[in-house]
């Protein structure tokens, strides 16, 4: 698999890499409303492991949590946040920034996507992914 997309309406995420992934960036992608950014961003094996990691928490936590859970990328250009809405949908906010001190600062919030299968489906398409 080359990438991985989540869509709720106008608004989505990408993440997209090269193939054979080398371990050391992946591109994503952000849209909704009038916004479209896209970002090279660092990563290790190890962060694409916890994402895919990250999306199997919450896949196997689909009746729902109670605070937000969160993945960063080794140098937090990449962050997901995650709430969940008891059971019914998981609400991910998605940003990219270029930096500490960033001139890219994007953001996509509320994808939601469907508690169950759909986020179960999810899970399985990151896990596929980091696996190539």
């Amino acid at each position: 698999m080359e990438q991985v997309e989540i869509r709720d309406g106008s608004r989505s995420a990408v993440f997209r890499s090269p193939i054979p992934f080398t371990g050391d960036r992946l591109w994503v992608a952000l849209e909704a409303d009038g916004l479209r950014a896209e970002h090279d961003v660092y990563v290790f094996g190890q962060d694409v492991n916890g994402l895919a990691a990250f999306f199997q928490d919450l896949a196997d936590s689909w009746r729902g949590w109670g605070d937000v859970k969160v993945w960063n990328s080794i140098e937090h250009d990449l962050r997901i946040e995650a709430r969940s809405d008891a059971g019914r949908h998981c609400l991910l906010n998605v940003v990219v920034r270029d930096g500490p001190i960033p001139t890219l600062n994007a953001r996509v919030d509320d994808i939601s996507v469907d508690a169950g299968e759909d986020l179960a489906s999810l899970a399985r398409s990151f896990a596929a992914w980091t696996q190539r």
